[in-house]
């Protein structure tokens, strides 16, 4: 899996996730054309901010216009697979299993897709769906990515005991129904 960041050589943050996916989504040339040894709200990178990546977007978010063009992030903990010390996890790691595990959650106000610092903190996500950041204009609740490829859709009434056991890759829970 890619760093939630990358940083540079002072231990700041250069760029998303999001951006090191591009190659793997159809969108090889924006990478290119990117300069990673910048930062993304540098001089350069700043020209991309406004370019709509359909995949990193909800259809029915209303908010999403120029630099607010992303709706999906990871949830940044040391607990989960993009812990915030910069470390590259494999799928090894979700020893809770993949399918038992969120990958993605989507939050209601949309943010720049390059941002590097716009991720979701477990603490933001227990919450709850729709309390917080984490939530959609989705009646009823949110849809979340599953570390199996699948996607869920979550009431914004999961407890939210179950809610972090979902969040996390290796706390040991049992599986629960979504």
């Amino acid at each position: 899996m890619p760093p939630l960041h990358t940083v540079d050589k002072n231990g700041g943050p250069l760029h998303s996730w999001r951006v090191h996916l591009l190659p793997f989504i159809g969108q090889p040339t924006l990478h290119e054309q990117i300069r990673l040894n910048e930062p993304w709200d540098g001089t350069h990178n700043s020209q991309f901010h406004d370019r709509i990546i359909d995949v990193y977007s909800c259809p029915g978010n209303k908010d999403i216009k120029g630099k607010a063009n992303c709706t999906y992030a990871v949830i940044k903990d040391n607990k989960h697979c993009f812990p915030e010390d910069g470390k590259t996890l494999g799928f090894h790691s979700i020893t809770d299993g993949p399918s038992n595990t969120i990958a993605v959650v989507e939050v209601k106000k949309p943010f720049c897709w390059m941002d590097p610092t716009a991720d979701v903190t477990l603490d933001e996500l227990k919450k709850g769906i729709n309390k917080g950041r984490c939530g959609s204009f989705h009646p009823g609740g949110c849809h979340v990515g599953i570390f199996d490829a699948s996607v869920q859709f979550i009431s914004d009434t999961i407890d939210t005991k179950i809610l972090r056991a979902l969040a996390t890759r290796n706390g040991g829970e049992i599986s629960h129904s979504h």
